[in-house]
């Protein structure tokens, strides 16, 4: 296995507050089966300042969520070529890093993955990141899905889906479960209950939550700090 134990180190995980609560424990469960439990790292992404009443600077809706699930947060404006140095291989989800990132870091990402021996982006759009994949994963948007989020009050909510995505593109969960199917090895049904189930054993509070629970307010996870 070409990242397990000291090759976990070698892998670079580069995971958005994009991500539904379901998609962070897909990733989470890939890592354990076939990445050696590479951690990834959760981008924070800024903006502005907030307005103390409906504009947030923090750019990604569910950060709190990739800590509940025990994702790492990358502080804002810690440059993402820092997170990417020495790795011979990364998988990108729902991030673009080379489009978003401007001057000398862009240089340094475009350089950074295409000197790597294996790339993969998962993303709803082919982005300029997709663009020096290897492998790319067309994953279902937003509105084309459903899943669950903690926003910076600590409040998870259902997300729910307004159309169905075209047939070639999945939500990362789905995505994961083919894939961790195709290597012989255990996963949840490709469907958002069976990945739910995985994050209420997997998250405090929502353990006893029932999805009518989540809609329309939502359920309050202890205190957590705006």
């Amino acid at each position: 296995e070409p990242f397990s134990g000291e090759g976990s180190r070698s892998l670079g995980g580069l995971l958005s507050g994009r991500m539904t609560l379901e998609e962070m424990a897909a990733f989470r469960q890939l890592s354990e089966s076939l990445l050696g439990g590479s951690p990834g790292t959760a981008l924070g992404v800024t903006r502005g300042e907030d307005d103390a009443l409906l504009i947030r600077k923090e750019r990604r809706p569910n950060l709190k969520g990739a800590e509940l699930t025990g994702i790492p947060v990358a502080p804002p404006g810690e440059p993402v070529s820092r997170l990417l140095e020495g790795k011979k291989a990364a998988l990108v989800v729902r991030e673009d890093v080379v489009g978003d990132a401007e001057g000398a870091e862009k240089q340094a990402l475009a350089k950074l993955l295409s000197g790597m021996d294996l790339v993969v982006v998962a993303d709803h759009t082919f982005t300029e990141t997709a663009s020096l994949a290897h492998l790319f994963i067309p994953l279902a948007g937003w509105h084309e899905m459903e899943g669950t989020t903690v926003n910076f009050l600590g409040v998870a909510q259902k997300i729910a889906r307004a159309v169905h995505p075209p047939k070639q593109r999945k939500t990362f969960y789905e995505a994961v479960s083919l894939w961790l199917a195709a290597a012989g090895c255990e996963a949840p049904a490709p469907e958002f209950l069976a990945w739910h189930a995985a994050v209420k054993r997997a998250v405090a509070g929502l353990k006893d939550a029932s999805i009518r629970d989540l809609l329309p307010h939502g359920v309050q996870l202890g205190e957590v700090k705006p």
